[in-house]
C-alpha cells in the first residue's frame, strides 16, 4: 500500500494546543487504503485531534467507490432497518419541534441519499442535500435529488431542520461547519448530529487503535459529550437533548480489526453492517448494556436556534 501525503495539525477546534498531548495511533484498518499510521492527541476540552491529517488531494484516494455511506446494502432486510431507522430520526426531530411541520430539510454530508429519500416520501417539500465528494454527486442527482455543493450553502436560509448524521467528525472545521448551521436555519430550527462517541464499552475494547471510531484517516475528530456539547453552544446553539444510541457500525469495525489476522480472522465475513443478523445482535447487546448504565459509542445532539 501507497503512503498518503498528509500535514501535521497542532490545534484543536477549541484553538487549544495539542501538541505532546495524550496520543492514540492507528491505522485504515477499515479500507486500507494507505499503509501510513495516524496519531490522534487528546485535548484539554475532551476532544481527540487526528494530527497528521491527509491533505485535500487524497481524499478521493481515503474515500474508495465501495466506501459504506456511497453504497448501500442490496439486502432488503437491512434496507428495510435503516429506513425504519431514518424515520425514528424524522419522528425524533418532530417532537421537539413546536409546530412540528417541516418544510424544508437540509442533509449535509448526505451519502446516497438514504434519509433524503425517506424525507420525500414522508412529504416534507424541500430536501436540499449536500455532500462534499464529486464521486457521489452523480448518484445523488440520479436518485432526482436537490444537491448543492458545499460553496451553494450561501443561497439557504431560513431553512427549519440541518442534520448531519456521523459528518461533523470527517470535516477539518467542525466550528466553522456549525457557524453556517446556525445562519441558515430560522430562528426555532433544529440540528441533528450523530457522531461516534469515545463513552462505549467498545472504545474500552479497542482503544488502543482498533477501536472502529478512530476510522483513520477518515475521522479528522472525536468528540466527547461535553466537548461536542460546549462546541454547539459556543456557536449560539441550545442542547434540547444529548443521548446515547446503537452503534452496530462501530462494534462491527471494532471487531473485525481485532480479529483480523487471529485465528478468529474466519468470524469477519459475520460482523459486518451487511450483515443483517449482526445488526440485530449488536443492537440486542447494546440494549442490555444501556440497561445496566453502559454508554454507547454513538452520540445523537438535537439543538435549537433560539428564537428573536
Amino acid at each position: 500500500m501507497r503512503q498518503v501525503v498528509t500535514k501535521e495539525i497542532n490545534s484543536c477546534w477549541c484553538g487549544r494546543d495539542v501538541t505532546n498531548q495524550f496520543e492514540i495511533r492507528s491505522y485504515d484498518y477499515s479500507y486500507r487504503t494507505c499503509a501510513n499510521q495516524f496519531t490522534f492527541a487528546l485535548c484539554d476540552c475532551g476532544s481527540y485531534v487526528l494530527v497528521n491529517r491527509p491533505v485535500d488531494e487524497e481524499l478521493p484516494n481515503i474515500y474508495p467507490q465501495n466506501y459504506l455511506a456511497y453504497s448501500p446494502s442490496q439486502s432488503r432486510l437491512v434496507t428495510t432497518i435503516r429506513a425504519l431507522n431514518f424515520r425514528l430520526k424524522i419522528r425524533v426531530v418532530k417532537k421537539v419541534m413546536k409546530h412540528g411541520f417541516i418544510t424544508t430539510w437540509l442533509d449535509y454530508g448526505a451519502g446516497a441519499g438514504e434519509l433524503a429519500l425517506n424525507l420525500r416520501h414522508m412529504g416534507v417539500p424541500r430536501v436540499f442535500v449536500v455532500d462534499a465528494h464529486s464521486s457521489i454527486q452523480s448518484v445523488l442527482k440520479q436518485r432526482e435529488l436537490f444537491v448543492l455543493k458545499p460553496e451553494q450553502l450561501e443561497e439557504l436560509e431560513n431553512v427549519d431542520v440541518v442534520s448531519a448524521l456521523q459528518v461533523i467528525e470527517h470535516v477539518p472545521d467542525p466550528f466553522g461547519l456549525l457557524s453556517e448551521f446556525f445562519r441558515l436555519l430560522r430562528p426555532g430550527g433544529i440540528v441533528l448530529l450523530e457522531t461516534p462517541s469515545p463513552a462505549g464499552l467498545d472504545f474500552k475494547i479497542g482503544r488502543g487503535g482498533k477501536w472502529g471510531g478512530w476510522h483513520a484517516p477518515r475521522h479528522f475528530y472525536v468528540f466527547s459529550e461535553s466537548s461536542l456539547c460546549a462546541m454547539i453552544e459556543s456557536v449560539g446553539f441550545q442542547i434540547v437533548s444529548c443521548t446515547n444510541i446503537p452503534s452496530p457500525y462501530i462494534w462491527s469495525e471494532t471487531l473485525r480489526a481485532l480479529l483480523d489476522g487471529t485465528r478468529g480472522g474466519k468470524f469477519i465475513s459475520f460482523v459486518t453492517i451487511r450483515n443483517p443478523l449482526f445488526i440485530v445482535v449488536a443492537v440486542a447487546i447494546e440494549a442490555c448494556l444501556r440497561l445496566v448504565r453502559f454508554k454507547t459509542s454513538n452520540q445523537r445532539i438535537i439543538a435549537i436556534k433560539p428564537s428573536l
